[in-house]
């Protein structure tokens, strides 16, 4: 899928996967999934991380087309 979710833990551990991920994979009840689970970030922490990846000025592209192109 290529998203990051954040989802909640029941107090027995468990996750539910929201219904639109469950459509997108295809999942009609009980299945089995992959799953890659990272603790959650601090933001100062995050901050760091994206510390290169942004370069300042101007986008080449207006963000809110891409947004209207993405639907």
């Amino acid at each position: 899928m290529g998203n990051v979710k954040e989802l909640s833990v029941d107090d027995k551990g468990r996750l539910q996967l929201p219904k639109d991920i469950r459509k997108k994979l295809g999942i009609n009840g009980r299945g089995k999934v992959k799953v890659i689970i990272t603790a959650p970030m601090p933001r100062e922490e995050f901050i760091e991380y994206m510390d290169g990846f942004i370069k300042g000025g101007d986008p080449p592209v207006d963000p809110l087309r891409l947004k209207k192109i993405g639907g």
